[in-house]
């Protein structure tokens, strides 16, 4: 029986040798000699090359190469049209006596094989490969020899499916009872040898084909098949049974503690050897690392299992978004000094550096950060080493450690101790067990993977079995952990990765313990996200150090309130964000994609010169970056200042309010149809039914009333029936409230909760508006439409201060402070206008020439009656009358500002300003008491 393995083998070495070769004269021959030796024949045993062939029109034709009965080979230089070889070969196999036509054509122009099975189906009859692929894809020239070989189509790639298939063989045994504790370790085991089967860690397929022809098709045997393969990968060759399966006993020793652990015995079912055998049936060798993330989160997904994704606070991350992280924090530097680097000398120090790099993940998940970098860093290193080599197609010259001589490394065992780095500078932290054991695992998958690239570039296989280097994963809690008792930080060079995303409401009771845990009485700290918690001990771990650390993040951390918080402790011991990303939409490569909007925020304990910054255009597209002095705690191009709740504008503004609170269960709020009952049935009060009005209302045009009887006289509230049922209702509602202060209120029901409402018209600001708006939609309301809770006001016909909080100069602001409700802009008080840099000494002119452009975008607005405003202020929708009046304020609130601020090529610009002036205004003479 061949060997297929050894096979694998001969062909790497070969596809090493021939990967430059282009001339069909010169080097097809050797390139067929040599490849039909990959299997042990020669040529001459079984065919003839430039074989002789009268050709229909009766003119002679030379077949390069032809083994009667089997196959025929057309070789062409490299580059020629392959279309018109295999109909120059279509016209030698017309001419072929009948009992000689061979089944298989085969093409070639030493890059590309196309290989066409006359015999197959038409969707099946073409197969095509390059040279690289040939290694994995040997099989597909089987018929080289007698040896029979079950066809296998290798998929293009795994996908989701692959995915979903491994979702099903967790089901299947999992609906089977199988023992919980031990799936996470069966499974491990399983995907380690779907991956070896297709990576030339096993005999390519052996592990497929062996299940498919030796176990029952009822699955009854599938488990004692498995238990008879995890121990032979465990037992080492020279102690293995003789009289074990020929086939199995090809199986290498794996060791590294993968398959030593015993576990229950699977006792199998058809669904679980169908669904095994059908997991096996992809091509796993095209595996990215994110799809083993996502892999393994459908199995924590899964019904049975106790903790849903969410709980854990989990976002399992596509590569696109851990490349933001891992390339901001130490790759793309890495890859400017390989670029720059010419001399040995420079080439051995960065080799230096990049064989010490430890990292640190202390919420690795299933491992996707750390084997995303780890992989990088693999091929740094690699392209360091091709650089040393000066392109000889040998082994590395390299400098002897110590000692400046040439070291020639010669045979298998050199180009195996060859790479400096090991999965042992890995450590990461996860919480749940099952994905602590797949970052184990794909990290030493990821390690293999590289060995090939390795390996190919010198035209020998590189395997490094038994498996002696092990990753640091701790199962553990990273919130009570000490993360020097993970990694010392003198060994540690960088942190990095995506802690949970929760926010305060989200947060379980042990969550909110873990909060506790670590930020102790910190004022405040309840509203934090759970991210938070990793900042603060990242922060302290990297005290004194030049270790740097890079985490994904919710938004919310540089937004609202808990900038206030968090940042100050940060700031204060003497964090400097080096590089962050504003907000982007979040992907994974998941099933069910996480939704959510987040930062990337890199940071040390020192600074540095030069930082660079990344905002999007499209929160779904491609950042821009930019180079900036500082990044503030708003992701900003500017001076280091955190803006906290005050009670009053920080420099003159008119005061702003909350709206008037009905709290009464929603009994003095009123539907368009019982404010006309209530009218009809008591005119005399129809004076009393007010328009009610919050952000719903406003932004999107509908109605609502309300009873605002504060002024009405006790014997109409009391005669007229549907209102006095309502007031009853407000008084059982506060009288059964366990709060003292509602229960006080119940003495007058008739009344709203918490009063506000100016006596004038006022300026209304909604507390939540669309981010995809240009400009928030501020309104002038009469004074008999009483304003709800859910916004704010200014009171007074103030057309300046509409103008100001219209303005881009106050959009900008609001978008960089406010907090999110989701994605969506939340407006408040405290930390937005309240902090506004307002104009401190506009001139009468300037002053007229804002409310002369106030009263310009009102004019527009009426100039569209039937419109609501969240038509008018949609992007794609907004007039152009509107837009136009919009520009023209703009402009004059710039003018208030001074000549500075009179034209800013765009918001970060902007901004820049803003928190310019806002540094300025907390000079002790402005603080509050």
């Amino acid at each position: 029986m061949i060997n297929w393995r050894d096979i694998q083998d001969r062909a790497e070495e070969f596809a090493y040798t021939y990967r430059d070769a282009a001339d069909e004269d010169k080097e097809a021959k050797p390139f067929w000699t040599d490849l039909f030796h990959i299997f042990g024949i020669t040529a001459r045993s079984i065919g003839m090359f430039e074989e002789r062939v009268k050709q229909l029109n009766d003119r002679d034709g030379y077949i390069d190469y032809f083994a009667p009965g089997r196959f025929l080979i057309e070789h062409k230089t490299r580059g020629k049209d392959l279309d018109r070889a295999f109909a120059q070969a279509a016209r030698y196999f017309e001419s072929l006596a009948e009992e000689d036509k061979p089944r298989y054509v085969i093409i070639c122009d030493f890059g590309t094989f196309r290989i066409y099975d006359l015999e197959a189906t038409e969707r099946d009859r073409l197969t095509t490969f390059t040279l690289e692929e040939l290694p994995k894809r040997v099989k597909e020239l089987a018929f080289f020899t007698d040896e029979e070989v079950r066809e296998y189509k290798p998929e293009e790639h795994i996908d989701v499916k692959a995915v979903r298939a491994v979702g099903r063989l967790h089901q299947a045994l999992a609906s089977d009872n199988y023992p919980k504790e031990y799936l996470p370790t069966l499974l491990t085991r399983l995907v380690f040898c779907f991956f070896a089967d297709d990576t030339s860690i096993f005999e390519h397929n052996l592990l497929r084909r062996y299940l498919d022809e030796h176990a029952a098709k009822d699955g009854s045997d599938i488990g004692a098949h498995l238990t008879q393969i995890f121990e032979i990968l465990n037992t080492r060759e020279d102690r293995r049974q003789a009289s074990a399966p020929e086939t199995l006993l090809k199986l290498p020793y794996v060791n590294g503690g993968l398959f030593a652990e015993p576990i229950h015995s699977v006792f199998g079912t058809r669904a679980i050897r169908d669904t095994l055998i059908s997991c096996f049936a992809f091509d796993w060798s095209d595996v990215s690392p994110a799809v083993f993330g996502s892999m393994f989160q459908s199995v924590l997904d899964s019904e049975d299992n106790g903790r849903k994704r969410h709980d854990l606070g989990a976002h399992y991350t596509s590569e696109t978004n851990i490349r933001k992280v891992a390339d901001g924090l130490f790759l793309d530097e890495l890859r400017a000094a390989l670029e720059k680097a010419k001399t040995q000398e420079a080439l051995m120090a960065l080799w230096d550096r990049v064989a010490g790099i430890t990292l640190l993940d202390p919420a690795c998940g299933c491992g996707n950060f750390l084997v995303v970098s780890y992989r990088e860093l693999r091929r740094i290193e690699i392209e360091i080493i091709k650089k040393l080599d000066k392109g000889k197609r040998g082994f590395v010259a390299a400098i002897e450690r110590g000692q400046g001589s040439m070291l020639h490394l010669e045979g298998a065992g050199a180009l195996e101790n060859l790479s400096r780095m090991s999965v042992e500078r890995m450590y990461g932290i996860e919480i749940d067990d099952f994905p602590a054991e797949v970052a184990k695992l794909s990290l030493w998958l990821v390690d293999h993977m590289m060995n090939m690239e390795l390996g190919a570039y010198y035209g020998k296989p590189l395997r490094k079995l038994p498996l002696t280097q092990a990753p640091h994963i701790v199962h553990g809690n990273a919130l009570e952990l000490d993360w020097e008792d993970v990694v010392p930080k003198g060994q540690l060079s960088y942190i990095l990765g995506n802690p949970p995303f929760l926010g305060k409401k989200e947060q379980k009771a042990g969550q909110k313990e873990d909060m506790e845990k670590v930020w102790g009485d910190t004022k405040g700290a309840g509203v934090l996200d759970f991210v938070s918690a990793w900042y603060k001990k990242a922060a302290d771990l990297i005290a004194g150090t030049r270790i740097t650390v890079a985490f994904v993040s919710t938004n919310s951390i540089t937004q609202g309130e808990q900038v206030g918080i968090l940042w100050p402790y940060l700031l204060a011991r003497g964090i400097k964000i080096h590089f962050a990303h504003r907000t982007f939409r979040w992907s994974n490569e998941a099933a069910g994609k996480a939704a959510v909007h987040c930062v990337i925020i890199g940071f040390g304990d020192f600074d540095i010169a030069k930082k660079a910054l990344f905002a999007y255009a499209d929160i779904a597209g491609m950042p821009e970056r930019k180079e900036v002095a500082n990044i503030n705690p708003y992701l900003v191009a500017a001076p280091d200042v955190v803006v906290t709740g005050r009670t009053k504008p920080i420099n003159g503004a008119p005061r702003m309010n909350y709206g008037s609170m009905p709290i009464d269960s929603g009994a003095l709020i009123l539907s368009p149809e019982d404010a006309d009952s209530i009218r009809n049935e008591c005119p005399q009060m129809a004076g009393f039914v007010r328009p009610y009005m919050g952000g719903e209302e406003f932004l999107n045009g509908t109605e609502r009333f309300c009873l605002w009887l504060a002024d009405a006289a006790p014997e109409h509230i009391r005669t007229c029936s549907p209102i006095r049922i309502r007031v009853e209702s407000v008084r059982a509602f506060r009288e059964s409230s366990g709060r003292l202060t509602t229960k006080k209120l119940a003495e007058t029901p008739y009344r709203f909760g918490e009063i506000r409402q100016p006596a004038s018209d006022y300026i209304l600001v909604p507390k939540v508006s669309s981010e995809n708006r240009p400009y928030m939609p501020v309104g002038i309301i009469p004074a008999e439409t009483i304003a709800s809770g859910s916004v704010l006001i200014i009171p007074g016909h103030d057309l300046f201060a509409f103008g100001i909080v219209s303005s881009q100069m106050h959009m900008a602001w609001m978008r960089a402070v406010c907090g999110r409700l989701e994605s969506r802009y939340q407006y408040s008080a405290g930390i937005v206008y309240n902090n506004f840099p307002w104009p401190e000494h506009p001139s009468d002119e300037q002053k007229a020439k804002v409310e002369e452009c106030a009263r310009a975008v009102l004019d527009a607005r009426a100039a569209h009656a039937g419109a609501t405003l969240a038509d008018l202020y949609d992007p794609l929708t907004m007039p152009a009358d509107l837009l136009k009046a919009h520009h023209a304020l703009d402009r004059a609130v710039d003018a208030c500002y001074g000549s500075a601020a009179r034209s800013f090529p765009s918001e970060p610009a902007r901004l820049e300003f803003l928190f310019e002036k806002y540094k300025e205004l907390i000079n002790p003479k402005w603080q509050e008491n």
